[in-house]
């Protein structure tokens, strides 16, 4: 299977901080894989989850050593629509990280942002719909 999410030797901590939140890690994701990351409060899940979205460093800067590679690619030097390409966050309030008020709201989100045509996003919300047996 591919590799498609390596942490090598990643250490990261935040610009505030005097001691690193993620020190040493070493953690594989192959495609296809379902990975549970759990923790205490305070214990870096949520920081892992940023530097892999792109939160950090575009929103939360820091000091990182060691690498990150999505998709063989190192993470720090993507721009954040590559990185969007790549990455997506499943917030634990799915319901607070919707924005329309339809199934079909929420997949014409992206085309939206996109500038797709009218008739274009109607058929591909209509694809994405068949695919995802909504």
């Amino acid at each position: 299977m591919k590799k498609i999410i390596e942490f090598k030797d990643f250490t990261f901590k935040y610009q505030a901080q005097q001691e690193p939140t993620l020190k040493d890690i070493q953690l594989s994701i192959y495609q296809g894989e379902k990975v549970l990351i759990i923790g205490p409060s305070g214990s870096g899940k949520s920081t892992l989850g940023q530097c892999l979205n792109g939160i950090i460093p575009n929103i939360y800067k820091g000091e990182h050593s060691g690498s990150l590679i999505l998709d063989g690619q190192e993470a720090f030097d993507l721009s954040v629509y590559d990185k969007s390409l790549l990455v997506s966050t499943v917030l634990q309030d799915t319901d607070g990280q919707f924005v329309g008020l339809s199934v079909a709201e929420d997949l014409a989100f992206a085309l939206e942002n996109d500038m797709e045509s009218q008739q274009k996003k109607k058929k591909k919300i209509g694809d994405w719909a068949e695919k995802l047996s909504l």
